[in-house]
């Protein structure tokens, strides 16, 4: 134990016996990183880790979520032992102005970077005494929000000139719903559903969230269609208490590659069934992040339709083997080609998958081959490959899979499919339960209708769209339409149509309790 570096306590309902115990440790020279979060250490615990001399090498002090008090923040203030200290957290206390100031004449941590002073009772003076601190010349995060500072307190209050890395400081939460919620997770209330969409809702609320929203309950978080960016898409991922959330909508924000990256390196998320990041700006890099992550091992659901993936980041997201319950992968809309599409039809792991999105990518004849062949999602529902650049050997292809057996909507519109891709597709008998097949807008012309209209294993097919092929003449679209089963549901005409006739819109939803 001497050479200890880590020692996290967090959630163990620690008091200040404990921490009075722990604090008269005199062996553990080398601990670095010492988490106390979420206990029941008070005046008495806090005064005698305040105390303590021994810890020459703390750089990380997480105290947040306790009962610490001016008296013992005084007395950490003071602390001449932790001249290393790079981040002090003493979130969601009873720590007021005397305390603050405090903590703001300290003159010790130079190397400081992080102070985390938010959900306390903290006011202007006490404000105004920690951003007058110019001892923390390292310092890049500030947080005092949720306290008793109003608009026009902070509006006062500038980072200290002597602060040249500052990147964040935050004093007041903007939104009133975020603030209501704040204080309800500050009074141990138990939030388990929060919907925060269309709010416009920007990183510094959202830091907020991730820092101090520490329910172990939080089952579900809407924030879809706000301003969210990098940072606090980052800040999300740093959440370590939501251990229960199996909901996180973020679709329609400003996400890129960095705020991918943060949600991607979560770990605390074991529950997670839902992560809607539709819309937004991430690229490869931020794809093969997500695709990394081996915590969701029950994620169903996972939305990435309108990005800025390509290939890289569909191959990282086909890699993924800890994704065993997935059920839908959206990835309509973005850049991928045939690798990307080659390595999602390698993967052996999604046997759950029900719904695959790929419209309007760059998916030629390998990555629509490497798709047929594959035999692991017995499962599929529904494949949707609208305007990609599939042809014959593509369509061929996929007309030969013999797995899916459940398959009730394909999507093959607006391709360059001709005849020989659509006898391929007509020759299928494995599709029992299909039920709609989108062909328009490809070159298919009569002797791949004839094909078409000659299968009779397609019982449940209700809508078969094939207009717009500059090759079928009136022939082949009365060969369509006698189809015994399915004739009187072609539609050989342009009719109104929107590109959810290809597969179903990938939308989140959250409601509020």
């Amino acid at each position: 134990m001497r050479n200890l570096r880590k020692l996290h306590l967090g959630s163990n309902n620690i008091s200040n016996t404990g921490a009075e115990i722990l604090a008269t440790n005199s062996i553990w020279e080398n601990l670095e990183d010492l988490n106390l979060s979420q206990n029941q250490i008070g005046c008495e615990g806090g005064v005698s880790i305040g105390r303590n001399s021994s810890w020459k090498s703390l750089k990380i002090l997480d105290l947040s979520s306790n009962k610490i008090g001016n008296v013992d923040a005084k007395v950490i203030s003071k602390n001449t032992t932790w001249s290393h200290l790079e981040e002090l957290n003493l979130s969601c206390n009873k720590i007021g102005d005397i305390g603050a100031i405090a903590i703001g004449n300290s003159k010790i941590w130079s190397k400081l970077r992080i102070l985390s002073l938010e959900s306390n009772k903290i006011s202007v003076s006490g404000a105004s005494a920690i951003v007058g601190n110019a001892t923390w010349v390292n310092l890049e995060e500030l947080y005092l929000f949720n306290s008793q500072l109003t608009p026009q307190l902070t509006a006062s209050l500038k980072p200290n000139a002597a602060w040249t890395q500052i990147k964040t400081m935050i004093c007041y939460v903007e939104d009133e719903v975020i603030r209501l919620l704040l204080e309800a997770n500050a009074e141990g209330d138990d939030v388990k559903i929060a919907n925060l969409s269309l709010r416009r809702i920007r990183d510094a609320d959202t830091i907020a969230i991730g820092r101090s929203i520490k329910v172990i309950n939080f089952e579900a978080l809407g924030l879809d269609e706000n301003e969210i960016g990098d940072k606090g898409a980052e800040s999300l991922g740093k959440n370590e208490s939501w251990s229960k959330l199996s909901c996180l909508a973020l679709a329609k924000n400003k996400i890129g590659d960095n705020g991918a990256i943060g949600i991607g390196s979560n770990t605390t998320w074991i529950n997670l069934e839902q992560l809607w990041l539709h819309e937004n700006q991430i690229g490869d890099k931020g794809a093969e992040a997500i695709g990394k992550n081996e915590s969701w091992s029950k994620l169903k659901i996972l939305g990435l339709s309108n990005n800025k993936i390509g290939d890289d980041g569909a191959i990282g997201i086909g890699s993924n083997t800890t994704w065993i319950n997935l059920e839908s992968l959206w990835l309509n809309e973005n850049q991928i080609g045939d690798k990307g599409a080659e390595s999602l039809g390698k993967n052996e792991s999604w046997s759950k998958l029900k719904i695959l999105g790929l419209n309007n990518n760059k998916i030629g004849d390998d990555g629509a081959i490497g798709i047929g062949l594959n035999t692991t999602w017995i499962n599929l529902k529904q494949l949707g490959l609208y305007k990609n650049e599939i042809g014959d050997k593509g369509a061929e292809a996929i007309g030969k899979n013999e797995s899916w057996s459940k398959l009730k909507r394909l999507g093959l519109s607006n391709n360059k499919i001709g005849d020989d891709g659509a006898i391929g597709i007509g020759s299928n008998t494995t599709w029992i339960n299909l039920e709609q097949l989108g062909l328009h807008e490809n070159q298919i012309g009569n002797k791949g209708a004839e094909a078409i209209g000659h299968n009779t294993v397609w019982k449940k097919l209700s809508k078969l769209i094939i207009h717009s092929n500059n090759r079928l003449t009136e022939a082949g679209k009365s060969q369509l339409k006698s189809n015994p089963i399915f004739g009187s549901f072609v539609e050989t005409e342009q009719q109104e149509l929107s590109d959810a006739s290809e597969g179903e819109a990938d939308n989140s939803s959250i409601s509020s309790t």
